[in-house]
């Protein structure tokens, strides 16, 4: 049975740091339905089990939102709060990764749209993992999948794309970097109902 709980998702600049703690909130599996707008409402520790489905191995995630009153830290080992992979494995392994995100407590609005760039976090959940919205690969550099930095380059793969699903995304739009670090790359199917 999936919970409700409250789900940030704000623009992310990368920090770093955590272990689990014993008094935290258990979101395993947990359906986030809220948005508050300052993530100061989500100031907490947060745990949760997940399994790599392909390797049968279980994970043990580890969140702490805390805020300073002007900008909210989330620090995680990037473990998701759901099951991951698939049944025949990311392209590379995975591993956790301590990091934390300092974003603004308070956004507002951009007077005008900001381009997402490559080598920037567009945004972090509360289960810890960021979501990289933009592919560093293209149709015809190199083997296409890696070395595609330039944003004017055409044809820039789409990592959601079902064509060949070159990416490896599991069922959650999601994958590992040749670091083992997993990034959602659309929707994580498991935090929405």
């Amino acid at each position: 049975m999936k919970t409700n709980i409250k789900v940030p998702f704000v623009a992310a600049v990368f920090v770093s740091v955590m272990a689990p703690q014993a008094n935290a909130h258990d979101i395993t599996d947990a359906f986030l339905t809220e948005r508050s707008a300052n993530c100061a409402d989500y100031v907490a520790e947060y745990t949760a089990s997940a399994t790599d489905v392909f390797t049968k191995t279980q994970y043990d995630a580890a969140v702490k939102v805390t805020t300073d009153g002007q900008t909210c830290t989330i620090a995680s080992n990037a473990v998701p709060n759901h099951d991951f992979n698939t049944d025949k494995g990311f392209f590379h392994g995975f591993a956790k990764h301590e990091q934390a995100y300092t974003v603004t407590a308070a956004p507002t609005a951009a007077q005008a749209p900001t381009p997402l760039p490559l080598g920037m976090d567009n945004a972090v959940f509360l289960d810890g993992v960021k979501l990289d919205l933009v592919a560093a690969g293209c149709y015809g550099v190199d083997d296409g999948l890696f070395g595609c930095f330039d944003m004017s380059t055409p044809y820039r793969f789409d990592p959601m794309g079902v064509e060949s699903n070159i990416f490896g995304a599991d069922a959650h739009n999601a994958h590992t970097q040749p670091n083992g670090l997993y990034h959602y790359h659309g929707n994580p199917m498991a935090l929405f109902d």
